[in-house]
């Protein structure tokens, strides 16, 4: 709040310019399939965070819902959340030898509490998330697969390196992870190599 005591609401306002952004490359050089958990209707592959601490650093935003970010609560009518009814993926496989990447757009998301005085309604979210500038610095970069699935395992058709796999009775298990050190904003590529 000002001095007049005035709530100001800037503080939910996102940085404008988040950037650079990284590109993963994400390379199989094992013999056999592993398996992935998928995010959003297309069935991305999500990698991990950490910082120079170990601590997780959040950066994904559910983009099938809106409102998902705090200006995008502060600015709306009310705070009823919409999400694309897509039916993403149960689990993805990614075969031996293939190639594909994916992105980190170089944002954390901070979490702040939602006052009321900033939100549109009574029945918005006690929180919400901030999407800011990831600080530089030293960041691990994590992918679990998975070694073993049962049930519908197979791409559908089978010539493809990548896909989703959709029917919903896929069991993974013998989880591996394997990861590859950034240094951000130095370094705006990085390779993660997946092997027996």
């Amino acid at each position: 709040a000002d001095e007049s005591g005035v709530a100001t609401c800037e503080q939910y306002q996102r940085t404008p310019d988040i950037g650079p952004a990284v590109t993963i490359a994400i390379r199989h050089d094992g013999t056999a399939p592993v398996y992935f958990s998928p995010h959003g209707c297309g069935g991305a592959i999500m990698v991990d965070l950490t910082d120079a601490t170990g601590q997780s650093v959040p950066y994904g935003l559910d983009s099938e819902c809106s409102p998902n970010t705090c200006d995008g609560f502060v600015e709306a009518i009310d705070c009823s959340v919409g999400c694309n009814n897509c039916a993403p993926p149960c689990a993805g496989r990614l075969e031996a030898g293939a190639m594909t990447d994916t992105q980190w757009p170089g944002r954390v998301l901070t979490s702040l509490e939602l006052t009321p005085q900033c939100a549109p309604a009574s029945d918005c979210p006690a929180t919400c998330v901030r999407p800011d500038q990831a600080p530089e610095g030293i960041y691990t970069v994590g992918l679990t697969v998975w070694r073993t699935c049962t049930g519908t395992c197979e791409c559908d058709p089978p010539t493809q390196a990548v896909c989703g796999l959709w029917n919903g009775d896929e069991q993974l298990a013998d989880p591996v992870t394997f990861t590859a050190m950034l240094d951000y904003p130095t370094q705006t590529s990085v390779q993660l190599v997946i092997t027996d």
